[in-house]
């Protein structure tokens, strides 16, 4: 899944740790590296907190567009 791909590489191109990433959004850490390795799909509220801690849209961390 590209979003997969890209939640990870957004998140290493902000510099960021799953850990600090999790503090940013409120998402757990452990369900942002289930994310990142496919054992898991965010619901679309987590979607919109992991996208606003990123600085970027939801497109972004989909690949869409």
């Amino acid at each position: 899944m590209v979003w997969l791909k890209r939640l990870a590489e957004i998140r290493a191109t902000r510099g960021i740790t799953q850990q600090e990433l999790s503090e940013k959004s409120g998402v757990a850490q452990d369900r942002i590296s289930l994310y990142e390795t496919g054992k898991a799909k965010p619901f679309p509220d987590n979607l919109k907190k992991l996208a606003c801690a990123l600085n970027c849209t939801t497109d972004e961390l989909l690949g869409v567009g």
